[in-house]
């Protein structure tokens, strides 16, 4: 099941294993509509043709980057039905160290205009099994 966000940022904390690929639903923007006992009714789902995408996770004390994410450079996809995809390879999620962190993810429009959608915390946490 997807997560789907309006204009506000949406809220969505993650827990993940260091060193598994990271693959979480994706998210869907919508123009307009209402929230109703938690659930957008109605709205369109946000053209993201031309937009760029960018996605950061920080650690939560002394805001130093620990990765970035985005359309150029890989792990986020934009779609023109207002379809956000975010990914992490093993071996990015393997270089971060167990612990809880920040992050949020906005987009560019062609003219200019930054949004942030969605942000939460982001906890990675210890793989029991050795990945070889």
């Amino acid at each position: 099941m997807a997560t789907e966000v309006s204009t506000t940022p949406g809220v969505i904390n993650y827990t993940h294993r260091k060193g598994d690929t990271w693959q979480p639903e994706t998210v869907t923007v919508y123009d307009g509509g209402t929230i109703v006992d938690g659930v957008l009714v109605g709205g369109t789902p946000r053209n993201f043709t031309g937009y760029t995408g960018r996605m950061q996770i920080r650690t939560v004390l002394s805001n130093d980057i620990i990765i970035t994410l985005t359309t150029s450079g890989g792990g986020i996809t934009l779609s023109s039905v207002g379809v956000i995809t975010l990914t992490m390879t093993a071996a990015q999620t393997a270089a971060i160290a167990a612990g809880d962190y920040v992050y949020d993810m906005q987009t560019t429009s062609g003219a200019g205009v930054i949004k942030t959608w969605i942000e939460g915390s982001f906890t990675i946490v210890t793989d029991v099994t050795a990945n070889s």
